[in-house]
């Protein structure tokens, strides 16, 4: 079964000069990863902009039988995600989904994130995606 992931990315700093910065100046966002069953971008994108009009957005398709490769036979590739980058360059928000990075690292992970939307992660790709990811905000 295929399921979909996006990333969210706020505020958009994909393609734009919209950026937060912290009492030391650097630049930071926030960024999240949700799981859908939607495969519209635009419909997902509107149910964030209602409130949140700066935000990046992009999305791609997973087959759920990467259960076979994590114990516990969880389908989310946004927990795995989130636990593969966890103690990287990137801190949980309090106890939302979004978690805040810097800037840099931020474009370099929805890159990477970008390059993989035209195809279908699934048990035998996914975990050199996550590998990809954790190596992308790790420079």
């Amino acid at each position: 079964m295929e399921k979909y992931l996006y990333f969210a990315v706020t505020p958009d700093c994909i393609g734009s000069k919209v950026t937060l910065t912290g009492p030391a100046g650097n630049s930071f966002c926030y960024v999240k990863f949700g799981i859908t069953t939607n495969d519209n971008l635009e419909v997902l994108r509107r149910g964030y902009t209602t409130h949140n009009p700066t935000i990046g957005f992009n999305k791609l398709t997973y087959n759920t039988n990467i259960s076979k490769v994590f114990s516990g036979g969880s389908t989310d590739l946004g927990k795995h995600i989130e636990k593969h980058l966890h103690g990287t360059a990137w801190g949980a928000v309090g106890n939302t989904e979004w978690h805040v990075i810097d800037l840099k690292k931020a474009l370099k992970l929805f890159e990477v994130f970008s390059k993989h939307d035209e195809e279908v992660i699934d048990k035998d790709t996914v975990k050199n995606f996550l590998d990809k990811l954790k190596n992308s905000i790790r420079r």
